[in-house]
């Protein structure tokens, strides 16, 4: 199975890269531009190099599946550029540890595995993952880590890039009101370096465009999306936004 990373003037970063164990490396692409192409080439990555007419990481990752499925490839897992990992200690396991480079090679071979049988799968944030001890979740919210089968995403008409943000829970919803349900693995949690941090999608994300977003993912999924207010004292400068509330089990099987 294939690693792609959606990258995007992060090169001198890239955090998931560099928490990869090098057989999972020999394994992974870097998706850029091509007017970055040179600066992630001077740092030995392997690139897929995206057309100008996907920016942005909805299209990107549509480009991605696009990508997997000329090149006959039927798994992919697609996973944002700056994340850590932890995994579930075995004698608390309402805890974590810093997970090591086998850790995420377990991670990766049972989300592999799990593909056998599932069309859409990911990993649980971190955020949360304390109160549910089980090792796996399904037909939940799925983001940042994506476990896909191309062609399959592919029969059941389903795209990636209807909307440019919140793409992760607009591509989920379309997937489970497709009857395909999903799996999150729980033994293993992401987490990212923070929310909005220099490059990615920060150079065109604000908060009126979430807001939009978050609007619009409601006019997509009016019965299982509710728009809220949320007030946050570290993300985004703190403040209040547009956020939004979802019955992913509720939308299981209800096509549009």
């Amino acid at each position: 199975m294939r690693i792609v990373i959606p990258s995007h003037k992060r090169s001198h970063l890239l955090t998931t890269w560099k928490n990869l164990p090098q057989e999972l490396k020999q394994k992974t692409l870097i998706a850029v531009y091509e007017d970055e192409m040179e600066d992630y080439l001077e740092k030995t990555y392997n690139l897929l190099i995206v057309p100008e007419e996907h920016r942005g990481i909805a299209n990107k990752r549509e480009f991605i599946l696009e990508n997997c499925r000329r090149e006959n490839e039927d798994k992919v897992m697609i996973v944002d550029d700056d994340l850590v990992f932890a995994v579930r200690r075995t004698d608390e396991p309402t805890k974590f540890l810093p997970a090591t480079g086998q850790d995420i090679w377990d991670m990766y071979t049972a989300g592999e595995r799990m593909l056998e049988e599932f069309v859409h799968g990911g990993v649980s944030p971190r955020e949360g993952a304390n109160r549910d001890t089980n090792d796996l979740r399904f037909n939940t919210r799925i983001m940042r880590v994506h476990f896909f089968r191309p062609f399959s995403v592919e029969r059941l008409g389903v795209k990636l890039n209807r909307i440019p943000f919140m793409s992760d829970f607009d591509t989920t919803l379309q997937l489970l009101r497709a009857g395909a349900e999903n799996f999150c693995l729980n033994n293993w949690v992401h987490n990212q370096a923070g929310s909005n941090t220099e490059g990615g999608c920060s150079t065109t994300r604000s908060l009126e465009k979430l807001g939009q977003a978050a609007e619009r993912l409601h006019e997509l999924h009016p019965e299982f999306v509710t728009v809220v207010e949320k007030t946050t004292k570290g993300s985004w400068g703190g403040g209040t936004r547009k956020d939004v509330r979802i019955q992913w089990k509720k939308a299981l099987g209800v096509r549009p």
